[in-house]
């Protein structure tokens, strides 16, 4: 069972208009996508199946405006599970379903992929993909948001730098500079720590940290 969450922002662009179907996001086993997720032309979700069967549709959400979107799904051909969010509002719940494609590896997924479409600009934003193994983060967690935090200061620095008057200042790049600036040490197990910008304010929850 996997639980993905994400914000979803679909926009006209240039000329286009929402009339049709488009692919937003697919789970996949190998490169067969088990369940997929469908932005239709009446601005509703549809989620289905490898074999392109629907499971389920949402109400319509706004065009030019933030939607926040979670799919939990349980894989198999006979006993899958498969519930819609969104903004917190369960949109369906059902089980004992087929949730996966019949020329699938196995009922599972190791890919997530998320599709583009030619016509239409959208976004995706605050993403988020668990199971339900252990004892956190093993089920919806919310509209949630991913914040980056950038260092600010030196802590207590032992690595050499490329240039410059401080260390923090080679590893504070909102976009990479491809190596142009730089911290080294060929020394095993220093470390080199730094201060770091404070969290947006109201943060009750952090649900993990990536480096």
């Amino acid at each position: 069972t996997l639980i993905l969450g994400f914000a979803f922002h679909p926009t006209e662009s240039g000329s286009a208009s929402i009339g049709y179907s488009f692919s937003v996001a697919s789970l996949e086993a190998g490169n067969q996508p088990n369940v997929f997720i469908n932005f239709n032309a009446a601005s509703e979700l549809e989620v289905y199946n490898g074999d392109n069967q629907q499971i389920g549709t949402s109400h319509a959400i706004p065009v030019g405006a933030w939607s926040y979107i979670e799919l939990k799904v349980t894989f198999s051909a006979t006993v899958g599970a498969c519930e819609l969010r969104i903004n917190g509002e369960t949109m369906f719940d059902l089980t004992g379903l087929d949730t996966i494609d019949n020329s699938s590896p196995g009922d599972y997924a190791d890919r997530l992929r998320l599709h583009g479409e030619n016509s239409i600009t959208w976004h995706i934003d605050d993403l988020y993909l668990c199971n339900t193994a252990g004892s956190v983060n093993n089920d919806f967690l919310g509209d949630v948001r991913v914040e980056t935090i950038y260092a600010d200061a030196d802590s207590a620095v032992a690595w050499s730098r490329s240039g410059g008057s401080t260390n923090y200042e080679n590893v504070d790049e909102t976009a990479t500079d491809f190596d142009t600036s730089y911290v080294y040490s060929s020394t095993a197990a220093q470390k080199d720590l730094y201060d770091y910008a404070a969290l947006t304010a109201n943060v009750n929850t952090v649900f993990g940290v990536c480096v």
